[in-house]
């Protein structure tokens, strides 16, 4: 089991790149401004980003359905 540290971390890490690949599919943002608006991340970091949410999508259920209440609670349906 993780510890408390490390899943802070990965909490942290999922929900930046959740916020990417909502910046970029809803907002059409550029790669490179969405980086800077996420703490000044490299846009190929957001392209992995966005490509991991991307798969996390279509194979874990549980993760869509939390990423559709963030979308649904954004408005943005």
């Amino acid at each position: 089991k993780p510890s408390s540290a490390a899943s802070d971390v990965y909490k942290r890490q999922e929900a930046r790149q959740v916020a990417a690949y909502l910046a970029r599919e809803v907002l059409d943002m550029p790669l490179s401004e969405i980086g800077v608006h996420l703490g000044g991340r490299d846009h190929t970091t957001i392209m992995h980003a966005h490509k991991k949410v991307s798969e996390l999508l279509k194979n874990d259920d549980k993760f869509k359905r939390r990423v559709d209440i963030i979308y649904n609670e954004l408005n943005l349906s």
